[in-house]
């Protein structure tokens, strides 16, 4: 949806246009506030093989301040988190700014932190209601020149290849013109020119951006920021292989083992520990059963986590294909690795945060005691919930022994490092309903646009 101020007459008595259906992500009440609420991507089809994806996002120098600046980039960023590459950045300005928005600069670093610096390659700027300035950047060019030059070790490039002027001139005139709006006839010729030269423009820009190479994840695009967000969505992985291994082994000597499976959630899920749940039996276990909420709302308890999967177990009569020290290999290699990646996080974060493996490891010994007190005998339960503790103490072991050489893993390393877990086979299915989810929710927030061809 769309809405804008028209001058009725020469009175300048002004009428407010609006078109398009209600869309609660757009908001167009507040003045100075960032219209788009959440980042929505739209789909053209611009041949038979190719599709170009321009996600819109929130935009900076938001009237709330910097913390809802800050909050907006927050929600940018978890976005991308869920794709694996993309073409360019698109930076949109006024031709006719006096002063460039003092949170530029904070926007601008950000992006370096999350993308790394090659990203800078890929800006693209764009300006719109350009038709006052002859479609050209105006004054805003040199104060971004000037702006851009702050950045001393990069050369960001600002030429007429990645440069874009645009007017809506033309579509605000076809909207009013909907509502009875009339208009001189210079001023249709007038914007007839402006829409020419907009369409002009955007084949240009769909052109540069077909042309351009892409920006891919863990490959050009890599960044502590990237990191720390894919070490976070590890870390309910690590634990709950490593748990699911403990079991296989403690049932490796019974000819059992347990088969771990993960179903995607629905977007938005969070999953509850404190809501009750009974414990199904598997083989000689038992196991509770993830509690998810959706949405978040009709549970009050404070202790919920957002989550992508649900876990899913099956009894199987046989081993498991590894090897008892294959299995225990799997546990010493989970083990010093998230310790590794805990450093990481501990060490480049701005504040400090508790372990989050170190409080998984303690839900999981929690669950394991309360399952162990069934009327029931649950003997294998209370192995586990022993064998966790000793886990624990072996991970707090190997982290202090990474924190006694001082000296931060660096980023090639944690790149390898996440690629070495994702071989493991339990990690890596639950991986991989993280990205079924992650498709999922990119496609429920992504609308598809026909388009006709224009000759």
């Amino acid at each position: 949806p769309v809405s804008f101020e028209i001058a009725l007459n020469d009175n300048f008595d002004e009428k407010t246009i609006k078109f398009g259906e209600f869309d609660s992500n757009e908001n167009h009440n507040n003045a100075g506030q960032s219209v788009t609420q959440q980042c929505k991507s739209y789909a053209f089809n611009i041949s038979n093989e190719r599709k170009l994806r321009i996600i819109d996002t929130p935009g900076f120098g938001d009237t709330r301040g910097d913390n809802q600046d800050n909050l907006n980039m927050g929600e940018i960023f978890a976005f991308l988190h869920n794709i694996n590459y993309l073409n360019g950045i698109c930076l949109l300005f006024k031709p006719e700014v006096v002063k460039l928005n003092p949170y530029l600069q904070s926007c601008c670093s950000q992006l370096f932190q999350y993308f790394g610096e090659n990203i800078l390659d890929h800006f693209i700027f764009c300006f719109t209601n350009a038709r006052s300035t002859f479609f050209a950047p105006g004054n805003t060019r040199p104060l971004l020149e000037e702006f851009f030059s702050s950045f001393h070790e990069k050369k960001i490039p600002l030429k007429k290849t990645n440069t874009f002027c645009f007017d809506s001139e033309s579509f605000r005139y076809l909207v009013a013109m909907q509502d009875s709006f009339e208009f001189y006839s210079t001023e249709r010729e007038e914007i007839e020119q402006s829409w020419l030269r907009s369409v002009t423009e955007s084949k240009r820009f769909s052109n540069f951006l077909c042309k351009q190479s892409s920006y891919r994840k863990n490959i050009e695009w890599q960044s502590m920021e990237d990191a720390r967000f894919q070490i976070n969505f590890m870390i309910r992985p690590i634990v709950e292989t490593m748990r699911n291994v403990l079991r296989n082994i403690i049932l490796f000597d019974l000819h059992a083992s347990i088969k771990l499976s993960a179903k995607p959630a629905i977007p938005s899920s969070t999953i509850c520990y404190k809501c009750s749940r009974q414990p199904g039996k598997y083989d000689r276990f038992w196991i509770l059963p993830d509690h998810l909420h959706n949405p978040p709302k009709m549970c009050p308890s404070n202790d919920q986590k957002p989550t992508e999967y649900r876990l899913e177990y099956e009894a199987v009569g046989h081993q498991v294909e590894e090897s008892i020290d294959e299995l225990n290999e799997y546990l010493i290699l989970l083990c010093k690795t998230s310790a590794k990646l805990a450093q990481f996080l501990m060490k480049t974060s701005q504040m400090q945060h508790d372990d989050s493996i170190v409080s998984e490891i303690d839900r999981m010994i929690d669950e394991e005691n309360v399952i162990s007190q069934g009327e029931t005998p649950r003997d294998l339960n209370k192995k586990l919930m022993e064998k966790l503790k000793q886990l624990k103490t072996n991970y707090q072991k190997q982290k202090n022994q990474t924190e006694r050489n001082q000296s931060i893993s660096d980023l090639a390393e944690i790149y390898n490092l996440l690629n070495l877990l994702k071989g493991i086979p339990m990690v890596n299915i639950q991986l991989d309903a993280i990205k079924n989810y992650q498709q999922t929710l990119l496609e429920s927030n992504q609308r598809h646009i026909s388009t006709t061809k224009i000759k």
